[in-house]
């Protein structure tokens, strides 16, 4: 499971000078007169401007007594690729494009070619491509319009309330915005089903022009099983030649569910 999942303005901004040169974003002061509807589309409205994108972190996946290391490389609405090193040697690829999520793992010489069915069965709501890299930039999963339901001020962040109809469910979310409009937690539950997913996305920083978290901690529960990924961001590269090559070769096994 941790080989697909992590394959699964209201104030100035201050910055201050890391030692890898990137920018650390600082709390701003919120405007408690600010409507839901404007601090919702204010965060979802926030472009991150880039053609391509390569994020170099690790990950730890609860119940495994060793982390992995990842390589994130994002060209923005076409692929993603993730490659999963342990101790230096590839392990898994995981390749998704808006019509396909596929992933190979070397050790057991075993793959898995198909649709989002997988990643949205694993984290309890509907998924695709879009979705998946709004998860990985620290952007609201769902980015249409929403019914609010409620807003307040939690701990000196933006709290706001929405519903949303899909095809198939009523989903309730929450979000936790601050007054740069990063998004620092969002929580979605499905009507009638025990499914939840909290993704929490922690210390923000600019990079290259971009503001993504060091990390974004995904829990997803459901009545059959618990996910809990945490992905580490290390070092940030855009607009830069990527290698998206990926196969599967013709003698490994495939995994159906």
């Amino acid at each position: 499971m941790l080989l697909l999942l992590v394959s699964c303005k209201s104030g100035q901004l201050k910055t201050t000078k890391d030692a890898d040169d990137s920018i650390k974003v600082a709390d701003t002061r919120l405007n408690k007169r600010l409507n839901a509807v404007d601090i919702l589309d204010n965060h979802l409205s926030v472009e991150s401007d880039f053609e391509t994108l390569r994020i170099i972190g690790d990950a730890a996946y609860s119940g495994f007594s060793m982390g992995v290391q990842t390589d994130i490389r994002i060209e923005r609405g076409k692929q993603i690729l993730i490659i999963i090193k342990k101790l230096g040697f590839t392990g898994a690829k995981v390749y998704i494009t808006p019509e396909r999520v596929s992933y190979y793992e070397s050790m057991t010489n075993t793959y898995y070619d198909g649709d989002f069915t997988l990643i949205s069965n694993l984290l309890g709501v509907e998924l695709d491509y879009e979705k998946v890299e709004n998860l990985l930039l620290g952007k609201a999963l769902y980015d249409q319009r929403q019914e609010i339901t409620s807003k307040d001020i939690e701990e000196n962040l933006y709290r706001v309330l929405t519903q949303l109809v899909t095809q198939n469910d009523l989903v309730e979310l929450q979000y936790w915005i601050d007054g740069s409009w990063n998004l620092h937690k969002e929580k979605l539950s499905l009507d009638n089903s025990s499914n939840e997913l909290e993704i929490n996305y922690k210390n923000h920083k600019q990079s290259e022009g971009i503001v993504l978290p060091e990390q974004i901690h995904i829990f997803a529960t459901n009545a059959k099983q618990t996910v809990d990924l945490k992905l580490n961001y290390s070092k940030i590269s855009k607009n830069i030649d990527l290698n998206f090559v990926y196969e599967i070769p013709k003698n490994a096994k495939e995994i159906r569910f």
